[in-house]
């Protein structure tokens, strides 16, 4: 009979251990799962800063090289306007001449 009860309380902490391991695999499948929605969300936000980052780089190469044009259009004014300056002087100096 003593040997009953002792094998009879030992399978009880037997099952009370995998119930008690059950119960912890179903909090770790919960927090795994927690955690797995919130991987997804992250992934999502940063792809979206991703894309918007792209997006900006492009706009920042687009005003880059309209910036260039601008510069260059602006020389070109500068050296047309000096020329015509010159010009303007000697035409002056040739009337004052005359």
């Amino acid at each position: 009979a003593e040997q009953f009860r002792q094998l009879h309380e030992d399978r009880k902490r037997l099952i009370q251990r995998w119930e008690e391991a059950v119960t912890s695999m179903k909090h770790r499948d919960s927090q795994l799962e927690s955690l797995g929605h919130d991987f997804e969300e992250n992934l999502k936000r940063k792809e979206g800063k991703e894309e918007k980052l792209k997006e900006k780089q492009k706009f920042l190469q687009e005003s880059e090289n309209e910036n260039k044009k601008v510069e260059t259009q602006i020389t070109n004014t500068d050296r047309q306007l000096a020329r015509i300056r010159i010009e303007h002087m000697n035409v002056k100096a040739g009337l004052q001449e005359f």
